[in-house]
């Protein structure tokens, strides 16, 4: 073999060397990212079920005392009736309907968070499954989302078009460039942000997860509203440390190596509409779509920063305080007198 073949050859081996070589990196920095977002999703996973159990815990209580108050109120109105007291009888037919009625909220309170409670240890498993299979390895696979929970009717659209409802076989783990879809009277809870923040879908609403690098991920508000609750960097770096402590055999295979810090994480969250850039921190806040070009933003806790898409100056808005967005104009803050907390109901 003369000296041209082999360094013919040679070059062709360091090529397939170097291209297998990035392969193999870049697979492995998306397992690693996969492993953080659903390392902090098994952990904001585990409160939703604590949560729902202390929540379960405190209803089963009120529904107790309920059927005491019917019980007795009961026991007074049938004396009455024998004493012939009919203003007895009518204040105490008061206190047992709303002590009937008391008990009906208590009881719907209970189904929804026993349904909470139930998807959340699905989701809860299948993350557990996910980070014990390996499949978190796959260099195709770009895990940046999940929905811990929802109600009534919600759809994932895949970008390639794959469309199904969720169900509780199915948690819902989500890829850059899925849509999450709900119809009326319907809602989901959706982590993202590397397991740092939850985004609340309202009814007939759309969110898609946009554009997603180490630097940042983009999530585009496509119509409806959404609430957003994202941690702050130091709470949601104490609650890791603390929850690797108090779970570390939750993460089964995973090799020991600790919480690193945030800063080997994402650095940024964007929430964007048609027109709009809105640059997340540590805050709660809401977007609402009112039509295609109007977008209202409502800060709730820390602040926002507002801009146009197309790169003008960014606009603070802080905590207790309302713009208006229309395109290509954004109105002065204006202070928040109420809010209806739908994302609670």
């Amino acid at each position: 073999m003369n000296g041209a073949v082999l360094k013919c050859c040679y070059l062709v081996g360091l090529g397939l060397a170097l291209l297998f070589s990035d392969s193999w990196i870049n697979g492995a920095q998306e397992a690693n990212r996969n492993d953080d977002f659903l390392i902090g999703a098994l952990f904001k996973t585990r409160d939703l079920i604590d949560k729902a159990a202390a929540r379960l815990q405190k209803v089963n209580q009120d529904i107790r005392e309920n059927d005491r108050t019917i019980g007795k109120a009961e026991d007074i109105i049938a004396v009455a009736r024998q004493r012939n007291n009919k203003q007895a009888e009518t204040v105490t037919q008061d206190t047992l309907q709303n002590a009937r009625e008391a008990r009906k909220r208590n009881e719907k309170a209970r189904a929804g968070l026993e349904s909470t409670r139930s998807r959340a240890a699905a989701s809860y498993a299948a993350i557990k499954n996910m980070l014990a299979s390996g499949q978190r390895h796959g260099s195709d696979s770009q895990i940046r989302g999940m929905v811990s929970d929802y109600s009534g009717k919600v759809q994932v659209s895949r970008k390639s078009g794959e469309k199904f409802d969720l169900n509780n076989e199915n948690p819902g783990f989500l890829e850059p460039g899925d849509r999450i879809m709900s119809s009326g009277s319907s809602s989901a809870a959706i982590q993202t942000f590397g397991g740092r923040g939850t985004v609340q879908l309202a009814e007939y609403s759309e969110l898609k997860l946009q554009e997603d690098t180490p630097e940042k991920q983009v999530l585009e508000l496509v119509r409806g509203k959404i609430y957003s609750a994202v941690d702050k960097a130091d709470d949601f770096e104490k609650m890791m440390r603390d929850k690797m402590k108090e779970y570390g055999d939750d993460l089964l295979d995973l090799p020991k190596r600790g919480w690193t810090s945030l800063e080997n994480r994402i650095k940024k969250l964007e929430v964007r509409t048609i027109n709009w850039a809105i640059a997340v921190r540590g805050t709660k806040f809401t977007v609402e779509l009112k039509d295609e070009e109007t977008t209202e933003i409502t800060v709730l806790e820390g602040a926002v920063e507002a801009s146009d898409v197309k790169g003008g100056k960014p606009v603070l808005v802080e905590e207790g305080f309302r713009v208006i967005m229309t395109k290509g104009e954004i109105s002065e803050p204006q202070k928040i007198v109420d809010v209806e907390k739908w994302w609670e109901k």
